[in-house]
C-alpha cells in the first residue's frame, strides 16, 4: 500500500514541479514521509552506497560546506536565497532537493515510468497553452499575475511561464521525450497527436526568448540524429535539412528569435570593436574572463577557489583590476556558468566531481541512447550559460531526468 501511494505521489510530483515549485516542495515532503514510512533501510542503503551520482552530489555538498566553514563570512557568497546564508542555501539545494533523486531511484517502480513521463508532458502542455495564450494576448496576464497564479516576469513579448532560460531547457527535454515516443509509438492516431505536440513544443521554444535552450536544441538535435540513425546517411541528411528549415523559419517568423540572434551578433561585435562587455552576452563573457583570471592568478585560488562564503565579494573585488569587465558584472547574482561556479565556490575538486558525475550519467546503460546523449548535450551546454544546479526549478528537472535514466538502466539489468 505504501509503495503504491509513493509511486502515485511521484506521478503527481512529475505533473506539479513544472507548474509550481511551492506545490512541488509540498509534494516532495509527502513523498519523503512515505519514503521514511516505507522503511526497507537495508536495501536502500545497499543501493545508495554504490550510487556514484549520489556520491558525487554528496561529495560536492561536503566540499561546499567545508569551503564555507573556512570562509571569512557566510553572507558574501553567491547563495541564491533570501537570507544569503551559504549554509542554508547548500543544505536546501543539495540535501533536500536531492531527495528527488534518492526517492525516485530507490522506490519508484519501472511500471510507473510511463505514467511519470506522461504526467510531466501533460504539465508542459499546460505551460505551452499558457505561453501561447499570453503570446496571442488571449488572457489578461496582469490580472493573473496579481493573483500570483502566473509567473511574475511573464510578458506578452516574452511569454515564458517561468524563467525563460529554464523554460527553454524544459522545452528541449519535452521535445526529445516526444521525439523518442514518436519513433516508438505504433498507433497512427497517437503518432499524429505526438507529432502535433512535438511541433507545438518546437515552435514554442522559438517563440520565447531563451537563447540557451534554442542553441542547446540545435546541438542536441545533431547528437540525437547522429546516434539514432547512425549509418543511415539519407535519414541523417533529411533530419539535418529539417533542423535547418526549423532554424530558418524561426528566424523569419519569430520576432523574439530574430531579435535574439540580432542582439547576440550586436553584443559580440560590441566586444570586439569597442571592448564593451556591458551587454547580455558580454556580461557572461566578462564573468568567464574574470573567473578564469582569478582562478589562474595563483596556485591557491586554482586549487581552493575563493571560498563559498566569500566568493562573490572576492570576485567583485578582483574585477576592479579590469574596469571594462567590472562594469558588466557588478550587479550579477552569480557567475552564469555552472562549471566556474563550482570551481570558485567549492575548489577544483568540486568541479572535478561535477564533471565526473556528468561522465557517470553518460555511462548509464539506458535503452534510449539517443535520448540520453541529446539531453546530456543540452544540459552540458546549458551549464555554460547559467547555474542550473544552483536554481531550484532547473535542478529538479536535472535530477528528475537523471533519475528516469537510472531507473531505465535498472530495468535492463533486472
Amino acid at each position: 500500500m505504501l509503495n503504491k501511494a509513493l509511486n502515485i505521489t511521484a506521478v503527481i510530483f512529475a505533473f506539479v514541479f513544472p507548474l509550481s515549485i511551492a506545490a512541488a516542495n509540498i509534494i516532495l515532503g509527502v513523498m519523503f514521509i512515505l519514503w521514511i514510512a516505507q522503511r526497507d533501510w537495508s536495501r536502500k542503503f545497499n543501493q545508495l552506497k554504490n550510487d556514484k551520482i549520489l556520491l558525487s552530489i554528496l561529495g560536492i555538498t561536503t566540499l561546499l560546506l567545508i569551503s564555507t566553514l573556512f570562509s571569512n563570512s557566510i553572507y558574501d557568497g553567491f547563495a541564491l536565497n533570501k537570507s544569503h546564508n551559504e549554509y542554508s542555501f547548500i543544505l536546501k539545494r543539495f540535501i533536500w532537493l536531492s531527495m528527488v533523486y534518492v526517492i525516485f531511484v530507490t522506490s519508484v517502480k519501472r511500471e510507473y515510468l510511463s505514467k511519470i513521463i506522461t504526467a510531466f508532458l501533460v504539465s508542459m502542455f499546460i505551460n505551452e497553452l499558457i505561453s501561447y495564450a499570453t503570446y496571442f494576448h488571449l488572457i489578461d496576464i496582469e490580472h493573473w499575475k496579481a493573483k500570483k497564479i502566473l509567473y511574475h516576469e511573464l510578458t506578452y513579448n516574452n511569454p515564458a511561464p517561468m524563467n525563460h532560460t529554464f523554460y527553454s531547457i524544459f522545452l528541449v527535454v519535452t521535445v526529445f521525450l516526444l521525439l523518442t515516443q514518436l519513433f516508438i509509438e505504433k498507433n497512427i492516431f497517437m503518432k499524429a497527436w505526438i507529432l502535433l505536440f512535438l511541433s507545438s513544443s518546437t515552435i514554442n521554444l522559438f517563440v520565447n526568448g531563451g537563447r540557451t535552450g534554442q542553441l542547446a536544441f540545435v546541438l542536441a538535435s545533431v547528437v540525437y540524429t547522429l546516434i539514432y540513425f547512425r549509418k543511415k546517411i539519407k535519414y541523417i541528411i533529411l533530419m539535418l535539412i529539417i533542423l535547418l528549415s526549423i532554424m530558418l523559419s524561426a528566424y523569419k517568423l519569430s520576432p523574439n528569435f530574430h531579435n535574439r540572434i540580432s542582439q547576440a551578433i550586436g553584443n559580440i561585435n560590441s566586444i570586439y570593436k569597442n571592448r564593451n562587455y556591458d551587454t547580455s552576452w558580454g556580461s557572461r563573457i566578462a564573468l568567464d574572463l574574470v573567473s578564469w583570471r582569478y582562478l589562474t592568478q595563483d596556485i591557491k585560488h586554482f586549487i581552493l577557489g575563493a571560498g563559498a562564503g566569500d566568493a562573490k565579494k572576492e570576485i567583485l573585488q578582483f574585477s576592479k583590476k579590469y574596469p571594462n569587465l567590472k562594469r558588466a558584472i557588478w550587479q550579477k547574482k552569480h557567475l552564469h556558468n555552472q562549471y566556474f561556479q563550482f570551481w570558485v565556490d567549492g575548489s577544483i575538486f568540486a568541479l572535478i566531481l561535477f564533471l565526473y558525475m556528468i561522465y557517470i550519467i553518460v555511462k548509464i546503460d539506458t535503452p534510449y541512447k539517443a535520448l540520453k546523449y541529446a539531453i546530456i548535450t543540452a544540459f552540458a551546454f546549458a551549464f555554460i550559460s547559467d547555474v542550473f544546479i544552483y536554481r531550484t526549478t532547473s535542478y529538479i528537472l536535472f535530477l528528475f531526468i537523471v533519475a528516469i535514466l537510472t531507473i531505465q538502466a535498472k530495468e535492463i539489468y533486472e
